[in-house]
């Protein structure tokens, strides 16, 4: 089970369950995976810029960050089999990358006022 204290993230293919990590090492095989840089790929799924290939780079770099061995043309076959656009699939890979790039953390309601410029 995933540990949302630390960014992790359950998800559901083929009908098992496994943890995704926001790890730099995660983070570096997105890059390498993608053949771009980190934040800019992110952003671009945020907006719906994908590939089947982008999914599974992502998702097999995470599972494995988190612990489970993970072979990009298995995690490929699983998203197949479980729907690119399954509810859930699509959902967990972009909490992963919002989650990678924010550290985990969700800003407090409020927080932008609180000590904004001029306090």
């Amino acid at each position: 089970m995933a540990n949302e204290e630390r960014g992790e993230v359950d998800i559901i293919l083929d009908g098992g369950t496994y943890v995704m990590a926001p790890t730099f090492q995660a983070m570096a095989e997105i890059e390498a995976g993608s053949g771009q840089k980190f934040v800019p790929f992110a952003r671009g799924f945020m907006l719906g810029n994908i590939g089947i290939v982008d999914v599974a780079v992502v998702i097999t770099a995470a599972i494995k960050a988190g612990g489970k061995p993970a072979v990009l043309k298995d995690v490929g076959e699983m998203v197949v089999r479980t729907g690119l656009m399954s509810p859930g699939l699509l959902e967990a890979v972009k909490t992963f990358l919002d989650n990678a790039m924010s550290g985990g953390v969700k800003p407090k309601e409020g927080a932008a006022r609180e000590g904004g410029p001029g306090k």
